[in-house]
């Protein structure tokens, strides 16, 4: 931004005060900007010059007395007159008192309104005594000069005539003949009243515009002057052309629009992706670059020449990628006539896929990219469970996919004992549980929208594996991380589970027993009873321990098990010899070569 100051006269002049007898008070005013300093006296003209509308500058007025001993200054609030587009400011608290060497600073500051000039009159209004003595006036009149740099952007074309160039504005060359040029002269010029500068030009259109005869910038531009470069339009295919180009004032600048047209014969392409067209040159890569990108691209091809011309041939290479909707060929093409066609990226697993695709002479490359999950874990509360138990499971990602996924966890359960057990599964039923993952979240979501879903541990011992598997909801393209997310779930061989003992019926000999529940490794091979009398009863057998490992056996490795896991349901006929009065209650537990179950008791009384 160009600030500049100019002070007139440039004569420094010490003002000097003379009281009454010897004293002597003596006032230095320095006007400074960032790199000039100069000295102002009674009715000097300090000229501040703006780098344009709206912008401000500023000058610092320094006050120096250098009185004698025994002296004194007073400084009051200074006077301002004039235009509204001074303001004089300063930190400290006035009036203030100076003793001999001391300073104090007052901010002038000019923001012009219009191309000016301006003026005010700044009224220093200072005083000087002896201590204890009347003051003596001394007040410094400064005539303030604002003037500020204005700009205008304008063009001239061969057999045209200079036009105006707003911010925005659009500089149209004429049809111009493939590798022949045409020139447009930028003209900036300085219509204020203070000298600017042009700072900097750049150009964005590619080869077909270039500067010339631009000097080395920044540049001066006077008041009332102007700066000359020109635009070069240089077509070297058949094509419209665009471009834009910024122009830097001192202050602020202008941006043009640029566009020309090149007279030939020559086919254009263009890609439509969610209705933004995009210019598509041989050679050109059409990307499809993740998940989100996967499907179709129009590809328009126009004739922007001034002659028919034929399309001939359209075809295209890659595996991942395919055509549809093109027209018949060969298809004559008129000036401005159009034609679409689909080119499809539809992938069969994750990775990069390339292809071609011709159009005529014209080779556009086609890459399309998509990523898998990055990663996936399953949670859940611990790797060694209990049996018959339904534990929580939990999906998550690692980090967020920029689409809608659904997937599936699978179970699979490998038995310790060679017999498996139907009752291991999902709370959703059976061994797959479907799941989504929405766009750009990390949990999945099972049935009606829980983030876990359940899993019931059976009642055999072995493991239980769980694995996930993700695809893409719109396209069934499967995006499983590489290293797919998988838990193992343990049920131990343990000792076998009492869930009930009941006494099911009961005469005046005999009593039936209905003992439940299961042994994860499969095997049983006693029932033991224990009998507490009744009151003033005596028994003369307390405990019978029923050798049942047989029957067990028997149980299990028929095939009416298969679909009670390890679970089993035992009646056991107890015949009394006496009275069945005598006994009270009976204990039970079952064991097997991994322990003995907690006992459990069933009332007779």
């Amino acid at each position: 931004m160009l600030k500049r100051l100019r002070f007139l006269p440039l004569i420094a002049l010490a003002l000097t005060l003379w009281a009454a007898g010897p004293a002597r008070a003596q006032f230095l005013i320095l006007a400074q900007d960032d790199d000039t300093v100069t000295e102002l006296t009674n009715g000097s003209i300090l000229t501040l010059e703006a780098a344009g509308i709206g912008q401000t500058v500023e000058s610092r007025l320094r006050i120096q007395y250098n009185g004698q001993a025994n002296t004194v200054a007073r400084v009051e609030e200074p006077d301002l007159n004039g235009s509204l587009t001074f303001a004089v400011s300063t930190s400290a608290d006035l009036p203030l008192q100076l003793q001999p060497g001391q300073i104090m600073d007052f901010r002038v500051r000019f923001t012009p309104t219009g191309i000016g000039p301006f003026t005010a009159r700044l009224n220093l209004n200072l005083s000087h005594s002896r201590i204890s003595a009347p003051d003596l006036n001394f007040d410094i009149l400064v005539v303030l000069n604002g003037q500020s740099a204005d700009y205008t952007l304008s063009f001239d074309l061969p057999d045209g005539n200079e036009t105006l160039l707003p911010d925005g504005g659009v500089l149209s060359f004429p049809d111009t003949e493939i590798d022949d040029s045409t020139t447009a002269t930028m003209i900036v010029t300085n219509r204020g009243t203070a000298p600017g500068s042009l700072e900097a030009v750049t150009l964005d259109g590619g080869s077909a515009f270039s500067l010339t005869g631009l000097a080395l910038l920044p540049e001066t531009i006077p008041a009332g002057g102007n700066v000359r470069f020109d635009v070069v339009f240089t077509p070297t295919a058949r094509s419209n052309f665009g471009g834009s180009m910024q122009v830097t004032f001192g202050s602020g600048g202008r941006s043009v629009i640029l566009a020309g047209r090149a007279l030939g014969a020559l086919l254009g392409f263009e890609s439509i992706v969610d209705s933004i067209i995009s210019p598509l040159e041989g050679g050109q890569t059409l990307l499809w670059q993740d998940i989100t990108d996967v499907g179709a691209r129009t590809v328009r091809v126009t004739n922007g020449g001034d002659v028919t011309t034929d399309v001939t041939t359209i075809a295209l290479s890659g595996s991942d990628f395919r055509l549809e909707n093109t027209a018949f060929l060969p298809l004559s093409l008129s000036p401005g006539g159009t034609t679409e066609f689909l080119v499809i990226f539809d992938p069969t697993e994750v990775g990069t896929s390339s292809g071609q695709l011709k159009i005529n002479e014209a080779m556009i490359l086609l890459s399309g990219s998509v990523s898998g999950v990055p990663s996936a874990t399953i949670s859940l509360g611990s790797e060694v469970v209990d049996p018959a138990d339904q534990l929580s499971v939990n999906l998550s990602l690692g980090q967020s996919y920029p689409v809608d996924l659904t997937g599936v966890l699978v179970l699979d359960f490998v038995s310790d004992v060679f017999s498996n057990d139907p009752s291991i599964q999902f709370s959703t039923g059976g061994r797959a549980a479907e799941f989504t993952v929405p766009a750009n979240s990390t949990n999945a979501i099972f049935g009606t929208g829980s983030q876990t879903v359940q899993v019931q541990t059976g009642t055999v011992a072995g493991v239980i594996d769980i694995s996930g598997l993700f695809e893409v909801a719109d396209v069934g393209l499967d995006v499983t991380p590489s290293s797919p997310p998988q838990t193992t779930l343990t049920v131990l061989r343990d000792r076998p589970v009492l869930r009930s003992v009941a006494l099911t019926s009961l005469s005046a000999s005999s009593l039936t027993l209905q003992v439940t529940g299961f042994a994860t490794s499969r095997s049983v091979q006693d029932i033991e009873f224990s009998f507490t009398p009744a009151p003033g009863a005596s028994l003369e057998a307390s405990t019978i321990v029923a050798d049942v490992e047989n029957s067990f056996n028997s149980y299990y490795q028929g095939g009416g098990s298969m679909a009670f896991g390890s679970q089993f349901t035992a009646t056991v006929n107890l015949n009394v010899d006496g009275e069945v009065d005598a006994v009270d209650r009976i204990s039970v537990n079952v064991g097997n070569a991994e322990g003995v179950s907690e006992t459990l008791t069933v009332n007779v009384q």
